[in-house]
């Protein structure tokens, strides 16, 4: 799927690597549009990693993203087609000769899930999700740049739809609509 950026900025001092305006589109199959869009996407990094054989990412964090969950039937999910795209098969090369990494946590801040479904024609649902941060990567031990992409992709689809992720902005809903009556 096309993915596009429209500024990427270093900032060495932080030891951090700015991405903005990230959109990925939905893999074929999936209709037009993003299947994925941040504001920005900031990725802080150990500098004194960086030319060992796993550099260290220290946190991957979205700001501003939404996710579109896009279902079609006998298809599945847009997210899913992307995740096992990112992940790549066994490696055909040595695994001495790749290049991996060690990812700490990726943390999502103001975060938003659109629902839609071949199933139901028209009509979509838009849900707040409140922020996470997930961690404890380094158990699987390294990953290559295709696995950390499909990696916080699962992670993202797991954690808004679990009680931390969609959950707390349904009751906030309804407490609100609670208080009208």
């Amino acid at each position: 799927a096309p993915v596009e950026i429209e500024r990427v900025s270093a900032t060495p001092w932080r030891a951090a690597l700015e991405v903005q305006g990230v959109t990925v589109h939905n893999p074929e199959g999936f209709g037009a549009g993003p299947a994925f869009r941040a504001d920005r996407v900031t990725v802080a990094f150990d500098p004194l990693s960086l030319f060992s054989r796993h550099p260290v990412i220290e946190e991957i964090r979205l700001t501003d993203a939404t996710m579109y969950l896009r279902y079609e039937a006998g298809r599945g999910t847009n997210i899913a087609a992307l995740a096992r795209a990112a992940t790549p098969p066994e490696p055909t090369v040595s695994p001495s000769s790749r290049r991996t990494f060690a990812l700490r946590s990726v943390r999502a801040e103001e975060g938003k899930v659109v629902v839609s479904t071949s199933l139901v024609p028209v009509g979509r649902a838009a849900l707040n999700v409140a922020p996470f941060t997930l961690d404890r990567f380094e158990e699987g031990g390294p990953l290559s740049s295709g696995a950390i992409a499909g990696v916080v992709f699962r992670s993202l689809v797991r954690e808004m739809l679990t009680m931390k992720g969609l959950l707390p902005p349904v009751l906030e809903a309804l407490r609100e609509e609670v208080q009208r009556i």
